[in-house]
C-alpha cells in the first residue's frame, strides 16, 4: 500500500502541476492581450498628438509666412526665395510649397514648374473650401500629378482685412508614414490611418495608401471590421477584437481605434496585433515547460512546491496592487492636503487636492525641501515654522500648528497641519507626512461668534450703566421723600413741644404751684 501511494503521489502532483500550468497559461495570454491593448493605445495615442503637434506648428509657420509683405504681394525674387528657403528647410515634411491668388490661380510653386503657373486650381476641394471659408483646410489624400498620394495644407493669405488667395504646403503619404507612423510604430504592429471619408492616408500594404477602407474590407472580406469603421468614422474610440482568415486557418487580431481632429476634418487610426504574434513566446514557453514537466515527472513534488510558490507570489502581487490602489484612492481623494516626506523633508508625493488648490503640477515640488515649496512661500516666517516642525517630528516631537495658506485665486484660507513620522514594524522612522485640514469655517464662525459675544457684552455694559444711573435717580427721589417725611415729623414735634411749653407758661400763671411740680 505504501508503495502504491508512493507512485500516486508523484502522479498526483504532476496532474495538479499540469493543470496549474495550464491555468497559468492562459493567465498570461489575458494579460499579454491586455498589454498588447495597452501597448497600442499608446502608440496610437503618441502618433496622433504627433500628428496635432506637426500641424500645429505647420499653420503657425505658413501664418507667419503668409503674413510677410513679400508673400502677400508676391511680385519680386525675394518673394520666391523665401518660399525656396522654407522649403528647403522643411524638405524632409514637405514635397512642395505653393503661393495662390484670390481667384484660384497659381503665382508660383516650389519645387519650380513653369507649365503650372497660371493653372486654375479654384475648383480643387481643398482651395474652394479656403476660397469660400478663408480658414485654413486639410485635404483628402489625393494622386498627384506626379503619380503619388498627398495631403495638402492651406491657410488663407489676406491683404489687410481682404482676402487676397491662400499659401499651400504639399506633404506626401511617404513622408507621412516616416514622420508620424513608422518611427514610432511596432513592426509586429499592424496601422491604417484614414480620413474622415475613409480614404487610407497609411496602411502597412502601402499599395492600399489613397483606396477607400470601406471598399478595402469588401474585397478582403474581414469580418467585424465594418462595424469598427463606422465607429471610426462617427469619431469614437475603443477596442475591439475580431477575426480574419489566412491559408483557411483562423486568426484572432486585437486592436484598438482612436481619432484627432485636424482643423476642418478629423483622422482616425486603427492598431491591432494577431493572436500569433501575441502568443509567439508564450507558445515557445509551453513547449519548454511541458518538456521540463515531462522530464520532472518524478520531482512532481518539487514542481507543485514552486508552482504553489508563484501562485502565492502572484496572490501577494495582486493583495499588494490592491492595497497600492487603495492607498491611491485614500491619497487623492481625501478632505485633506497630504504630502510624503523623505528623512530630508524632501517632497516624495502630494495628493492632487493639494496640487489643485495651488494650481500645480507633482513633478514641480517633487524633490524640493517642503519648506521652500510654494504652499510656503508668502511667508519666511511659516517657513521657518514649517521646517522646524519638521525637525521636530525626526525627533519624535508632535507638531499641530494652524497655518494660512492662499489658493491661486488669492483667497486667504486656515488649515490646522500636523506632521506625522511613519514607522515600520520594528520601530524604525521611514517617511514624514503633512497633512493639512482646511478649518477657514471653523476660524470664520470663531470669529463671528467672537465678535457677536464683544457685541453682547457692550450692550451688556450699556445696560447695566442705564440701570445705575436710573437705580441712582429713584434713590434720590426717595431720599428726597424721606428727608420730606423726616423735616415734616421734626416740624410737627417742635410745634407740639411749644405748643405744650406755651400752655405750661400759662398754667404757671395761674397755679405757680402746680405748674413747678409739672414742670419738675
Amino acid at each position: 500500500m505504501k508503495s502504491k501511494y508512493k507512485i500516486l503521489f508523484p502522479i498526483l502532483f504532476f496532474i495538479i502541476a499540469f493543470f496549474l500550468f495550464l491555468n497559468i497559461n492562459e493567465d498570461n495570454k489575458r494579460n499579454l492581450i491586455e498589454r498588447v491593448y495597452i501597448e497600442e493605445e499608446i502608440i496610437s495615442e503618441e502618433i496622433l498628438k504627433t500628428v496635432d503637434m506637426y500641424f500645429k506648428q505647420l499653420k503657425y509657420t505658413l501664418n507667419f509666412l503668409a503674413s510677410d509683405e513679400d508673400i502677400i504681394n508676391f511680385n519680386s525674387k525675394k518673394s520666391e526665395k523665401i518660399l525656396k528657403n522654407f522649403y528647403n528647410s522643411h524638405k524632409t515634411e514637405l514635397s512642395g510649397i505653393t503661393r495662390i491668388d484670390k481667384n484660384g490661380r497659381i503665382i508660383y510653386t516650389y519645387p519650380e514648374n513653369n507649365s503650372v503657373i497660371g493653372l486654375d486650381v479654384s475648383k480643387q476641394p481643398h482651395n474652394a473650401y479656403v476660397i469660400k471659408n478663408q480658414k485654413p483646410v486639410v485635404s483628402e489624400v489625393f494622386r498627384t500629378l506626379q503619380g503619388y498620394y498627398a495631403i495638402a495644407y492651406a491657410v488663407p493669405v489676406f491683404d489687410g482685412n481682404s482676402y487676397d488667395g491662400e499659401l499651400t504646403s504639399l506633404i506626401t503619404a511617404e513622408n507621412l508614414s516616416e514622420n508620424f507612423i513608422i518611427n514610432r510604430a511596432n513592426k509586429n504592429m499592424q496601422f491604417k490611418l484614414i480620413s474622415e471619408n475613409g480614404n487610407i492616408l497609411f496602411d502597412n500594404e502601402l499599395e492600399l495608401i489613397g483606396s477607400n477602407i470601406n471598399y478595402v474590407i469588401e474585397t478582403e472580406n474581414y469580418q467585424n471590421h465594418q462595424n469598427v469603421i463606422g465607429k471610426m468614422l462617427n469619431k469614437e474610440s475603443g477596442r475591439i477584437n475580431y477575426q480574419t482568415k489566412e491559408n483557411n486557418k483562423i486568426i484572432e487580431n486585437y486592436g484598438v481605434f482612436q481619432n484627432i481632429e485636424i482643423e476642418n476634418t478629423f483622422w482616425a487610426i486603427f492598431v491591432t496585433t494577431t493572436d500569433k504574434i501575441i502568443y509567439h513566446d508564450v507558445e515557445s514557453n509551453s513547449q519548454k515547460i511541458a518538456i521540463a514537466l515531462i522530464i520532472l515527472f518524478i520531482l512532481s513534488m518539487f514542481i507543485f512546491i514552486e508552482i504553489a510558490n508563484n501562485y502565492i507570489s502572484n496572490k501577494n502581487r495582486i493583495e499588494k496592487e490592491k492595497i497600492e490602489n487603495k492607498f491611491e484612492a485614500i491619497f487623492n481623494q481625501s478632505v485633506d492636503f497630504i504630502a510624503i516626506l523623505d528623512l530630508e523633508g524632501k517632497v516624495l508625493r502630494v495628493n492632487h487636492l493639494a496640487l489643485e488648490y495651488a494650481d500645480l503640477k507633482e513633478e514641480e515640488v517633487i524633490g524640493k525641501y517642503f519648506w521652500n515649496t510654494v504652499w510656503w512661500s508668502h511667508s519666511k516666517e511659516l517657513q521657518e515654522q514649517i521646517k522646524q516642525a519638521i525637525f521636530d517630528s525626526l525627533n519624535g516631537i508632535f507638531s499641530n500648528i494652524n497655518v494660512v495658506h492662499y489658493s491661486k485665486e488669492g483667497e486667504k484660507n486656515y488649515f490646522a497641519t500636523v506632521i506625522k513620522p511613519v514607522y515600520d514594524s520594528n520601530g524604525k522612522m521611514l517617511l514624514l507626512i503633512p497633512q493639512g485640514r482646511n478649518i477657514t469655517e471653523i476660524i470664520n464662525a470663531e470669529n463671528k461668534l467672537r465678535e457677536l459675544n464683544e457685541n453682547l457684552e457692550k450692550r451688556v455694559d450699556e445696560r447695566v450703566k442705564e440701570n445705575e444711573k436710573m437705580q441712582k435717580y429713584l434713590m434720590q427721589n426717595e431720599n428726597k421723600i424721606i428727608l420730606g417725611n423726616l423735616v415734616a415729623g421734626i416740624t410737627e414735634t417742635i410745634i407740639n413741644n411749644i405748643i405744650k411749653t406755651i400752655f405750661l407758661l400759662k398754667l404757671s400763671l395761674i397755679y405757680p404751684l402746680y405748674t413747678k411740680y409739672i414742670l419738675i
